[in-house]
């Protein structure tokens, strides 16, 4: 009689063999990530998606209004208004001295919610000037200039006014920024730097002597027909006779006086 012996077998199920590799497994990925990366030296959200890299542009662009101190009336002065990066300054400055040269003037600068393709339209608005045409682009390069010509009404008063220029959406036609030109001098020039109220004011005086001394020589020559002074000797006496009245009245106001 032969015995049965029991043996025991390892477990496979549990048993882990170092050089067999479990093919079963899978490496599952991310199906989207968002990572941080740099463009040209600017901050981007980038997402990797099935090969595809979208960014977001978060470059700011700046509105600037350059104007001069002073507007002549019946005078054309030049408004240079320009739209453009940060990094493009020092050319939006090179414009501006291009512009007005040695002529004093001033600038009024923004951030603005401008967008790179945007279709706008700037135009400057005032009561008491008259303006060139408003220009429409479309912002599509670094830095961009719009010139206007502006001019002082007839009617416009010497002396402090405002200047508004605004940036208008052109798709929508609503005014989304704007820049305010303040203390914008008009003087009223006849010619050179001799304004026309100054002018007025001297020509009222000369009139106004020469009316007088054409008075003096009628009356002297009426004296001189009359009892036969000569035009001298009447001068003298109506001179004497001015000066005396003068001396009294000033001794009636200051009785001190010696």
């Amino acid at each position: 009689m032969v015995g049965k012996r029991k043996i025991d077998l390892p477990d496979e199920s549990n048993s882990t063999n170092d050089n067999q590799v479990d093919d079963t497994n899978e490496i599952k990925l991310p199906e989207k990530e968002t990572v941080q990366v740099t463009i040209n030296g600017t901050n981007n959200l980038s997402s990797v998606a099935g090969g595809n890299l979208e960014y977001e542009d978060e470059k700011e662009f700046q509105f600037s209004a350059a104007y001069p101190l002073t507007l002549s009336k019946r005078f054309e002065s030049v408004i240079l208004c320009q739209i453009y990066l940060r990094e493009s300054r020092p050319r939006a400055l090179r414009n501006i001295k291009l512009e007005f040269h040695e002529l004093p003037h001033d600038e009024k600068k923004k951030t603005s919610l401008i967008k790179l393709g945007q279709k706008i339209t700037v135009k400057l608005d005032g009561s008491d000037f008259s303006y060139s045409e408003p220009v429409t682009k479309t912002v599509n390069d670094s830095l961009m200039k719009f010139v206007f010509i502006v001019k002082p009404n007839d009617t416009c008063e010497p002396g402090y006014h405002k200047i508004k220029a605004s940036i208008i959406d052109t798709m929508t036609g609503e005014e989304f920024d704007y820049l305010v030109l303040n203390h914008v001098r008009v003087v009223d020039f006849a010619f050179d730097h001799i304004s026309r109220p100054f002018l007025s004011r001297v020509s009222a005086v000369v009139l106004g002597i020469g009316s007088f001394a054409m008075f003096i020589l009628t009356f002297l020559e009426q004296i001189d027909k009359t009892i036969g002074l000569t035009s001298g000797t009447a001068a003298g006496v109506l001179a004497l006779g001015i000066y005396v009245s003068f001396y009294n009245l000033y001794q009636r106001v200051h009785p001190n006086t010696p």
